[in-house]
């Protein structure tokens, strides 16, 4: 303290700026057996000095080093009249910067309002529409402490936390939140214990005598400083990994029930929970009458008949609609209905499905030479790929009778198919293939008959030079 007071009156801080020396003040009085000790050697005025010579950044450091000196030091820093630090922090909560604003009333607040606030605590009347139970705890614990949030919350017991970082709390809604509190969990860790947004609340939650239960939320951490008298009067449990969390939740929510039927007279059953997940906990729960502060059951035997007789019904109608639509469907794609051809003029429908049905039956037994024959015909142009040509040319008469059948009972399926299986991806090829299809019983018929005639003339020919042999 020597040193940086040299430092400061000769006006020479070299490469430390005033920041920096206020942050080295407010490093060494973090320990609590330095606060005193920093205090008697002179720390608040060279802060004050720097409040008064620095920048907001340089304000801000200095502000935040004399709240945290403040816990140990409130009534030197009142009686105090020569280190102006009431004065001070009154200017600097007007600030335009909203940290420095903020910093100073709550240090305001510690040195000057906080007996205030404790004495008139119990004057204040909290409505019980409000009450809560309030969990404080240290930003770095906030995964572990959102489960024991939601685990309290889901046993219909109100529970208020902060969401946001609790350094940004104004002290209002700090005060308000203890104010409001039936019972205060205090998440203490090493980060918890040097932070001094954790300090003031616990501090104002154990000086208006609000019930405190303890939750360790760090392994191989034991409670010291400020801390250690509050922890060794109150009900503390294990979060550090030494249990399993669901089991934990489960004891802590067990106590807070304990503590709410002592302080309030309503009747809270205490249940078995239901462990849904490992990281999760679902508490059984039965709501209560605080105006008459009688316990209201729930009749669990109808309630459990009633959601069976609806889970009968529920299951009764997905058999039946899942019958309808098997009965109801063609192809397994939900966009894909029959689409038979429209009969032609003065041919009825009975007679277009029967040709359909020859048609499809008359391709099964094309020969390749067949195939090859309707696709250079109809299909095969000169500037088609040639990917898509090799696989047209490994079609068989069993394929294009599928296709055929395709095309008409699940049309999204068909052009699906053709377009990934057989390349088809331009217009003219999808169109020359699909029209291609409308013909095909003419195709098969005028085909059918020429290959006839040709096994008939070749019958007769063989025949005529069969006799030819024998007269010779």
């Amino acid at each position: 303290m020597s040193t940086i007071s040299k430092v400061m009156e000769d006006g020479s801080y070299g490469d430390c700026s005033l920041k920096e020396i206020a942050r080295i003040i407010q490093q060494v009085g973090r320990n609590d057996t330095n606060k005193k000790l920093v205090v008697q050697h002179g720390a608040i005025p060279l802060l004050v000095k720097i409040t008064e010579d620095g920048n907001i950044e340089d304000q801000r450091e200095a502000v935040y080093a004399i709240w945290g000196l403040s816990f140990d030091n409130k009534t030197e820093m009142i009686d105090n009249k020569q280190w102006k630090v009431i004065s001070t922090l009154e200017r600097l909560s007007n600030s335009s910067d909203k940290n420095v604003k903020l910093l100073s009333m709550k240090a305001l607040w510690t040195i000057k309002d906080y007996q205030n606030s404790c004495g008139e605590q119990n004057d204040k009347v909290t409505r019980s529409d409000n009450r809560h139970i309030l969990i404080s705890h240290n930003w770095g614990n906030q995964p572990v402490v959102k489960q024991i949030y939601d685990g309290i919350k889901k046993n219909c017991i109100s529970v208020w936390m902060h969401v946001h970082n609790i350094q940004g709390a104004t002290v209002e809604a700090m005060v308000d939140a203890v104010d409001q509190a039936e019972i205060v969990l205090v998440c203490h860790s090493y980060k918890f214990k040097n932070s001094y947004n954790c300090r003031a609340e616990t501090e104002y939650a154990h000086q208006t005598k609000k019930k405190i239960i303890l939750l360790k939320m760090e392994s191989g951490y034991e409670a010291d400083g400020w801390l250690e008298p509050i922890v060794g009067n109150n009900l503390e449990f294990d979060f550090s990994g030494k249990d399993p969390l669901e089991k934990t939740v489960n004891e802590v929510i067990g106590a807070i029930q304990q503590e709410l039927n002592r302080k309030n007279g309503v009747v809270v059953d205490v249940t078995k929970p239901i462990i849904e997940s490992e990281h999760e906990v679902m508490i059984a729960q039965r709501p209560s009458n605080q105006s008459s502060g009688k316990s209201k059951e729930i009749p669990v035997l109808p309630v459990c008949l009633s959601l069976s007789f609806m889970l009968f019904l529920l299951l009764c109608l997905l058999i039946n609609l899942a019958c309808f639509n098997s009965s109801n469907t063609v192809c397994p794609y939900k966009e894909c209905e029959p689409a038979l051809p429209k009969p032609q003029s003065g041919m009825s429908d009975k007679t277009s499905k029967v040709n359909l049905t020859n048609g499809i039956d008359s391709a099964m037994n094309w020969t390749l030479s067949q195939v090859d024959e309707w696709l250079n015909n109809k299909i095969l142009r000169k500037d088609m790929f040639l990917s898509t040509q090799r696989q047209l040319k490994t079609l068989r008469g069993k394929d294009i009778a599928f296709l055929k059948l395709l095309v008409n009972e699940c049309p999204t399926t068909f052009y699906q198919t053709i377009r990934e299986q057989l390349g088809m991806k331009d217009i003219q090829s999808m169109s020359d293939f699909r029209f291609a299809f409308e013909h095909i019983d003419t195709v098969l018929d005028t085909d059918l008959h020429s290959t006839t005639q040709q096994f008939t003339s070749t019958s007769t020919r063989t025949v005529e030079t069969t006799k030819v042999r024998l007269t010779v």
